[in-house]
């Protein structure tokens, strides 16, 4: 599927978990506009899955390669998801929201910017798709840290724990991406089901914390 776009070089495979700074403004989010109350310790977020969500589907890059802010090297491959991505405005009365939020390249991980952990918690589907020339951001957990349906792209190596139809849905080519999106926008009970067990499984198992202990206590491996 992604041979077209890294034209078969190697791929590096890197792990990312969900910052902590994420949660907390998720937690804030939530109790904020939502009257949730807080939890006493970051260890135990709020579950964010079964919020009325009015927006249908978010993809944190553009919809054509000529519109990239930052430098898009290496990123044909989710230029061109957006471009497809694109195409379901004519076809869902469900808002499809295509653009980037914040800044680019590592400023933009310096800190947490609240346009985007509202679009996190504000659609019931995110669209994640990988780099040309290696896998692993950290928009992937971020995704699950929203409790949004994840829909990402195959992955060589996906981290462990995470299993297609349970805690995510993989897409193999463009075509099949539109058409499991236009699936779990209607098919609203299944769309929760896998949301949720994806939600649990990266706060159980991809936290800042058990990246940590994983490192330093176990050596775990969180590839497959």
């Amino acid at each position: 599927f992604n041979e077209t776009f890294n034209q078969s070089l190697p791929v590096k495979h890197i792990v990312y978990g969900v910052r902590s700074d994420i949660v907390d403004e998720v937690n804030r989010q939530l109790s904020f506009n939502f009257s949730i109350d807080l939890p006493n310790s970051t260890q135990n977020p709020l579950n964010p899955v079964y919020l009325d969500r009015p927006g249908g589907v978010r993809y944190f890059w553009h919809y054509k390669r000529k519109h990239c802010r930052i430098d898009c090297a290496g990123s044909r491959f989710r230029s061109s998801i957006g471009e497809r991505l694109w195409t379901l405005h004519d076809k869902t009365n469900e808002t499809v929201e295509i653009k980037m939020v914040g800044d680019g390249g590592f400023s933009g991980r310096e800190r947490v910017n609240q346009e985007y952990v509202r679009d996190l918690l504000h659609y019931k589907i995110v669209v994640v798709s990988q780099r040309d020339n290696y896998e692993g951001m950290y928009r992937l957990m971020e995704a699950f840290a929203g409790g949004a349906l994840v829909v990402a792209d195959a992955m060589l190596v996906p981290p462990k724990y995470m299993v297609d139809g349970e805690h995510y849905v993989v897409y193999h080519s463009h075509d099949d991406m539109h058409d499991k999106v236009m699936y779990y926008l209607e098919c609203a009970g299944e769309r929760l089901r896998i949301a949720y067990n994806g939600w649990k499984m990266a706060q159980s198992h991809y936290r800042s914390h058990h990246m940590m202990e994983n490192i330093i206590l176990e050596g775990t491996d969180l590839r497959r």
